[in-house]
């Protein structure tokens, strides 16, 4: 019996380094927990096995990172900035990894940007549309993509386009009263969304 244990232990630490070398660290967790079952304790399949439980831990955590760096992309490609924050934000934290909190950085500055800009664009629609609503909707007409996406400023135009339809059926209706303030005086302010960056943790080695 001992003969076969001593057999078994250095075919499975065989198969289980030979996983390791082809980068198949599951694999190779897979055989040494068998083996530990199959041949009781043992110093060198537990070492092993924590070698290969580390690295697959490294590997799982590589690929989380990639995989949201990869779905963050097109996100900011295409103006979702805020969907592409609460995206990296977590794998951030869980991975640590360089590539993935660098773009976190970055988005998050532009979000803060963007959330500048908005306002100060709605601000001045909202100054323009006292005396001439026609101005104002140019200006929102040409602003880019990001900004007239916005929900806030969606938000102005729509006040703005029913002021200008209210004012002119006032006009082919005289006796139709037009309203005394405009809707789009009294739109919210933005309200940036809550981005905080956590520091990184220490990494651990492997």
């Amino acid at each position: 019996r001992k003969a076969s244990r001593g057999d078994l232990k250095a075919q499975s630490m065989k198969r289980a380094q030979t996983a390791i070398d082809a980068q198949k660290f599951s694999d190779a967790v897979q055989v040494l927990e068998a083996a530990a079952i199959d041949c009781g304790e043992d110093a060198e399949i537990a070492e092993l096995h924590d070698y290969a439980r580390q690295h697959e831990r490294k590997a799982q955590l590589g690929k989380t990172a990639a995989d949201a760096v990869r779905d963050a992309q097109p996100l900011i490609a295409s103006g979702k900035l805020e969907e592409a924050v609460a995206l990296l934000q977590p794998v951030a934290e869980e991975t640590k990894d360089p590539a993935v909190e660098q773009l976190l950085r970055q988005t998050a500055g532009n979000l803060a940007e963007l959330f500048r800009r908005v306002e100060a664009v709605v601000s001045r629609a909202q100054t323009l549309s006292q005396t001439n609503v026609e101005q104002a909707l140019q200006l929102l007409s040409s602003q880019p993509a990001e900004i007239q996406n916005h929900s806030r400023v969606i938000e102005l135009r729509a006040n703005l386009d029913s002021a200008q339809a209210s004012k002119a059926a006032a006009a082919q209706n005289p006796e139709v009263k037009q309203p005394k303030e405009q809707a789009m005086q009294t739109a919210p302010a933005v309200q940036p969304a809550a981005v905080v960056l956590r520091p990184a943790k220490a990494k651990s080695g492997f």
